[in-house]
């Protein structure tokens, strides 16, 4: 198929994407049937490739992947999502090091971070690495195959690790990703997390929901840039102190979890939960969600009863 071109608005080509995917009949399931027909140099439209789309094409293995990096000059995002690959080469750190800057590979299978995506080299330009729905497990530390998590690119600005296996808790060496913006670990097993969320100054958005958690790190609250928070579906007994400081705080999902109390301090910005959502509604420019809760359970029953109280004396 031919690369689909951008345009810039002044008629001057910028950049176009190689969209081949759904195509298993063509693949065979190898990328040979792609990278065997690139020429050795780059040449034409091939220049301005920025994005290879190969979802869902069947592919089971990569091998001589490191062609890309060659034949596509300028190619900054490949969606690998959707092909049983089990794992991702080495061969595809040379894509990687010429200045890949986003990686999807959700549903591929994958057992392990790709060793390639460390963070020496050219893998400082990944800026959004997605490995949602894979077979990864355990805390991706060190003691892991592949690449430890605390490994990748310091550059990186997305990482999303849902639907995998993760847990009980999640290696430390997810603080020293310090310059991450958005997580999510939402659809794993943990029970536990480190509390080095302190350390990720640039952090704005944290999936957690629907996972084993009981208890979430107090140095949350010092995540001044976390505008949104997913913690629905959990065992927590209670929020971390200090959520009402996030000045940013915009978003707070916190519903079907064993909350019963709210600190004072937390009452004192949002207010309590009202409703079948309880919903907090004293911060006009927050949506808080407790509903499913004890909190919230008690609040909705008291609201009733004294429903019930009030229509009774005006029947009397």
């Amino acid at each position: 198929q031919s690369p689909r071109a951008e345009n810039d608005g002044g008629g001057k080509k910028k950049s176009s994407t190689l969209d081949l995917s759904r195509r298993q009949a063509e693949f065979g399931g190898s990328i040979a049937a792609l990278t065997g027909r690139l020429p050795p140099s780059p040449s034409g439209a091939l220049r301005n490739i920025s994005t290879l789309n190969l979802y869902a094409s069947g592919l089971t293995d990569l091998n001589s992947v490191e062609k890309l990096a060659v034949a596509l000059p300028s190619l900054e995002s490949v969606h690998l999502g959707g092909n049983p690959l089990g794992e991702i080469p080495d061969g595809f750190g040379a894509v990687v090091d010429a200045g890949l800057k986003e990686l999807w590979a959700e549903d591929c299978g994958l057992r392990e971070i790709p060793r390639c995506l460390t963070g020496g080299g050219g893998a400082s330009t990944l800026r959004v690495l997605r490995l949602t729905g894979n077979a990864l497990c355990g805390d991706l530390g060190d003691g892991c195959a592949g690449c430890p998590v605390g490994s990748l690119s310091r550059s990186l600005r997305t990482l999303a690790l849902d639907r995998n296996s993760i847990g009980p808790s999640v290696s430390a060496g997810i603080g020293s990703l310090t310059g991450l913006e958005m997580l999510h670990l939402r659809g794993n097993a943990l029970e536990t997390l480190p509390d080095v969320f302190c350390d990720m100054p640039s952090l704005s958005v944290l999936h957690l929901s629907s996972n084993r958690l009981t208890a979430l790190p107090s140095g949350l609250a010092e995540c001044v840039s976390l505008t949104e928070l997913y913690v629905n579906g959990n065992a927590l007994v209670a929020l971390p102190p200090g959520l009402e400081r996030l000045k940013n705080l915009k978003t707070l999902c916190a519903q079907d979890n064993r909350i019963e109390e709210l600190d004072e301090e937390f009452v004192g910005r949002f207010g309590r939960p009202e409703g079948e959502d309880g919903a907090c509604r004293k911060d006009p420019e927050a949506s808080v969600l407790l509903g499913g809760n004890p909190v919230a359970t008690a609040v909705t029953k008291r609201t009733r009863d004294g429903a019930a109280v009030d229509g009774g004396e005006e029947n009397s």
